[in-house]
């Protein structure tokens, strides 16, 4: 196969053959592309990096940085430890991205954090989760709309998932489900 001639300039013309991801063109040259372009399922790269924590947000000292109470521990090695079960604990949240939308104080949620050189930070993209109670049942809110839609999904999330009843840009995945999937997750993150 003959590279396009633009890229023949930039990379010669014994340049090996290209490939697309997602509709952006990645040339070949011994490097792997960058990990959210490859097919990850949701939150695969997370869970392989961070830890998975239900939290309770107690207080904002500052802005971006979130002081929380740990409930419950899904996984440890990235800075959370057993014995911070109950806890409490200061992170730095996601930034303040577009669709990224912060936690608030009295939210519990999942969150997905690691500790880097004794500084616990959320997971940038949508690192948390919000657990919601909605006519009597547990569901997690992830700021993904039609998130039934994605093909990098478990059908048991995408059928346990809905649109959000009030918020139009998140949808909603009944808790036992996304626990699940997550749990799946991290088991395979530790293989």
């Amino acid at each position: 196969m003959r590279l396009p001639e633009a890229l023949r300039m930039v990379f010669g013309d014994d340049a090996a053959p290209g490939f697309t991801l997602r509709r952006q063109r990645f040339v070949h040259l011994g490097h792997r592309p960058p990990l959210h372009h490859m097919s990850e399922s949701l939150y695969s790269v997370a869970a392989g990096m961070h830890d998975l924590v239900v939290v309770s947000v107690i207080d904002s000292p500052s802005p971006h940085v979130f002081r929380a109470k740990i409930e419950q521990i899904y996984s440890c090695g990235k800075g959370i430890t057993p014995d911070r079960l109950g806890t409490e604990f200061e992170f730095y949240s996601g930034p303040a991205t577009w669709g990224n939308v912060p936690l608030q104080i009295g939210e519990r949620a999942l969150l997905f954090v690691h500790q880097v050189s004794g500084v616990f930070n959320e997971y940038p993209w949508r690192g948390h989760m919000v657990l919601e109670e909605i006519d009597g049942e547990s569901y997690a809110r992830l700021q993904i709309p039609e998130l039934w839609l994605r093909d990098d999904l478990p059908e048991a999330v995408k059928a346990a998932a809905a649109p959000h009843p009030t918020r139009r840009n998140a949808s909603i995945v009944r808790f036992g489900a996304l626990e699940n999937y997550l749990k799946g997750l991290i088991e395979k993150a530790v293989r």
